[in-house]
């Protein structure tokens, strides 16, 4: 973690991270503030563990106080203030939303993963202290990793990335604060994660909204009211953000041609498939790629070639 001091400007995003960044917060004599800033290059999600005393996390529209100890994950995107007392101690996490897709794509429990790393999310008081030295070890092993890459190291991050969102899922559940998506109950919440099922297992073969729906056996507007109740968004957002999601992770590891990725993907017209990654992405697929990989290559540590 960053002390505000340590920059000109306070903003995490700023500093040239790889795929994850662990670090260890010691106790200081003072309060200490950090700036939580979404980058304009690389969306991050954040796992912050309190172990000791006080804090403040600042959002948008709302202020959590933390006592711990306490866990906060926020999604990608999330932008705010995070204040440490004097004191304080604990651990922070943060990975690349990229990264973060293909390594919870790989889970059994991908759905559910997703439902609960997708906003923000609180455990407190209930949190024991076991339960709080579970996550801190996964939050040193990482660390570690970090501080010193070795051959491999991409899958023990991932391995290490995996069981912390697993953490952070079992113990949102036992706290009650991951029971449906934004804490709504019935009809329209079941809806919606029946639908979110079907997207995972379908959002590839270029379905629209109206066959989501029949499938469902519900109306096109009940589907819609359903999703925008219960997570803000219509089910057209919702499909667009996943099949974003999966073209930024393929444009960075495959080597195949955008076309091939974009038919991959449902889209039959290359043409289409382009102006839809420039209308969400900024760029066309090639330059994004390109970019991409460009970004990676300064992030990642060079090894020599096996003897």
């Amino acid at each position: 973690m960053i002390r505000q001091d340590e920059l000109p400007e306070t903003a995490l995003a700023a500093v040239p991270y790889g795929p994850v960044e662990a670090e260890i917060v010691r106790p200081d004599l003072s309060a200490r503030v950090w700036t939580l800033r979404p980058s304009t290059r690389v969306r991050r999600a954040r796992l912050v563990l309190l172990q000791a005393r006080t804090g403040r996390l600042s959002l948008r529209d709302d202020e959590i106080v933390l006592a711990a100890p306490a866990i906060v994950w926020l999604p990608a995107g999330f932008d705010g203030m995070l204040r440490l007392d004097a004191g304080a101690h604990g651990q922070t996490v943060s990975v690349a939303e990229d990264f973060l897709v293909r390594t919870v794509a790989a889970s059994a429990e991908a759905v559910h993963l997703r439902r609960t790393l997708d906003r923000l999310v609180l455990i407190g008081p209930e949190l024991s202290a076991g339960a709080a030295d579970e996550v801190a070890r996964s939050c040193e092993a990482l660390a570690r990793e970090v501080r010193h890459p070795d051959r491999g190291g991409a899958i023990l991050l991932a391995a290490h990335v995996s069981l912390l969102c697993l953490q952070v899922w079992r113990l949102a559940a036992r706290s009650g604060s991951a029971s449906d998506e934004t804490g709504l109950r019935g009809a329209g919440a079941l809806l919606l994660e029946r639908f979110r099922q079907l997207l995972e297992l379908h959002y590839r073969d270029g379905w629209q909204v109206r066959r989501y729906a029949a499938t469902l056996g519900v109306t096109e507007d009940r589907l819609h009211a359903a999703c925008l109740k219960a997570a803000g968004k219509g089910p057209r957002a919702l499909l667009h953000e996943r099949l974003v999601e999966e073209s930024r992770a393929r444009l960075r590891q495959l080597d195949l041609p955008v076309e091939q990725i974009g038919y991959g993907l449902g889209f039959r017209d290359p043409g289409y498939f382009s102006r839809f990654i420039r209308r969400h992405l900024g760029a066309s697929p090639g330059a994004y790629r390109r970019q991409a990989r460009l970004e990676e290559s300064r992030r990642s540590p060079t090894y020599a070639a096996w003897p």
